[in-house]
């Protein structure tokens, strides 16, 4: 199997994992666990992209809002833990972002994506 294929494999699984473990409970500790499962698929995937320094800070950025959603539970910081990831989903996605809405809408795009290109890789 392709890189590319085993990874949204691997993305996928975790997401449904996820859902399945965490369906009616609270956001807590289950988010930490998510981030750093999504930081360590991010650093496995695209090793490149963490050697610029704002997807470093943003990887640092969404582990420590996980942690304030664990510690705290407040609707804050769930926006801001959720506004983390998708700025870290679109600045990893390309090697040269200049803006940061250019990035959140990249993230945007692979969010809605990721479902049509899986599907074209496993017919090949």
């Amino acid at each position: 199997m392709k890189k590319e294929l085993i990874i949204t494999l691997v993305a996928l699984l975790a997401a449904v994992a996820h859902n399945v473990l965490f369906w009616e409970s609270n956001w807590g500790i289950n988010t930490l666990f998510f981030s750093v499962i999504l930081v360590g698929l991010l650093a496995f995937a695209k090793p490149e992209s963490l050697q610029y320094s704002y997807t470093r800070i943003l990887a640092i950025g969404v582990l420590i809002s996980s942690l304030m959603v664990t510690l705290h539970n407040h609707e804050i910081s769930k926006i801001v833990y959720s506004f983390s990831i998708f700025l870290l989903i679109g600045f990893s996605q390309t090697r040269e972002i200049r803006f940061l809405y250019y990035g959140f809408l990249l993230s945007l795009s692979g969010f809605f994506g990721v479902p049509a290109r899986f599907i074209r890789q496993s017919r090949t």
